[in-house]
C-alpha cells in the first residue's frame, strides 16, 4: 500500500524528502532530510522532529552551463557541473556540442584601405601595428580548428556612407582586399558588409549558427566603429564575445578606450 501526503492527500514515493522551511521574515529556518512515515499522524510527528534538526544547506551549484570561476562556482572557485569539473579547454577549442562552447575568430576590416599607409581611410600606426598580432591570432585559431571568419567592408561606388567618410573599400578595388599578410585561406569564411556591424544585412549570423558557434573573439579595426557595432549586435543575438584590447585599434586613442569601456561595462563583452 502506498504512502499518502498528509497535506494534499496524494500518494508519495518511499523516499527521503529534503525539507526546507522559511521563517515569517522569509529567511531559511532549517534544512534537512526527512523520511515519510507510514501514516498521516506519524508523518506529522516526523516533520516536527525533522524541523528540530537545524542544519545548513549545501552549497548551490549553478544550473545550466558550467559555473563561472569565482564565488558562483562554490568552494575554490572551480568550475563545477553535476559535482564534477569539466575538462580543461584551450583558448580555441574548435569543438561543437558536448556541453562545450565553440569559438570562432572574427577578423574585422583588416583591409588595405584601413591598414596600409597608402589606404584611402588609413586608421593610423595602431592599425598597421596590428598585422603581426592578428596574424598570430589567426594561426592559433586555425591550429585549434576554430573557424576564422573575415568580416570586410565592401561598398558600392556610390554608397551613402561616403557622405560621411571618404570613399573606401569599394568592391573590386585593391583597397577592399585583406592585407596580404592576413590573406584568407581555403576553408576560411569571408563576409562582405556595407555597414558598421558585421551582422547588418549579411549572413554572418546564419554562417555562425551553421558552424555551431556560440562564442566569438573579435580582432581588427576600428575599435569604436566596426568592432564596437559588431560586438553589440553579437551580444543582442546571444553570443558570448571576447575582445583582446591589444588586437584592436582606432585612429582615435580616446575613442578606442571609450569603446572598450562600453563593450565591457554596457554590453558584457569580456575585454582582456
Amino acid at each position: 500500500m502506498g504512502l499518502t501526503d498528509p497535506v494534499i492527500g496524494q500518494p508519495i514515493a518511499k523516499a527521503v524528502v529534503t525539507l526546507s522551511l522559511l521563517s515569517e521574515d522569509g529567511k531559511l529556518a532549517f534544512w534537512g532530510d526527512c523520511r515519510p512515515a507510514a501514516s498521516a499522524a506519524s508523518a506529522r510527528g516526523n516533520w516536527r522532529r525533522c524541523a528540530k534538526k537545524s542544519a545548513s544547506p549545501p552549497p548551490v551549484v549553478p544550473r545550466g552551463r558550467y559555473a563561472r570561476n569565482g564565488a558562483e562556482a562554490g568552494r575554490g572557485g572551480e568550475q563545477v557541473r553535476n559535482g564534477r569539473k569539466p575538462p580543461q579547454r584551450r583558448e580555441y577549442q574548435g569543438l561543437g556540442g558536448n556541453g562545450m562552447e565553440k569559438w570562432a575568430l572574427l577578423v574585422i576590416d583588416m583591409l588595405r584601405d584601413f591598414v596600409a599607409e597608402e589606404g584611402s581611410l588609413y586608421c593610423g600606426p595602431g592599425a598597421s601595428a596590428l598585422v603581426g598580432p592578428v596574424a598570430a591570432e589567426i594561426e592559433a585559431a586555425r591550429a585549434a580548428g576554430a573557424p576564422v571568419v573575415y568580416v570586410c567592408d565592401r561598398h558600392l561606388p556610390d554608397d551613402p556612407e561616403f557622405n560621411m567618410f571618404p570613399p573606401h573599400c569599394v568592391a573590386g578595388s585593391p583597397g577592399a582586399e585583406v592585407v596580404p599578410a592576413l590573406a584568407p585561406r581555403p576553408g576560411d569564411r569571408v563576409i562582405p558588409k556595407r555597414r558598421f556591424s558585421g551582422f547588418f544585412g549579411t549572413d554572418l549570423d546564419l554562417t555562425l549558427r551553421e558552424l555551431g558557434v556560440d562564442r566569438l573573439r573579435l580582432v581588427g579595426v576600428c575599435t569604436n566603429i566596426c568592432v564596437l557595432y559588431t560586438a553589440a549586435d553579437a551580444r543582442m543575438r546571444g553570443y558570448e564575445v571576447e575582445v583582446p584590447r591589444d588586437k584592436v585599434a582606432s585612429f582615435d586613442p580616446g575613442a578606442h578606450e571609450w569603446a572598450l569601456q562600453q563593450m565591457e561595462k554596457v554590453l558584457g563583452v569580456r575585454v582582456r
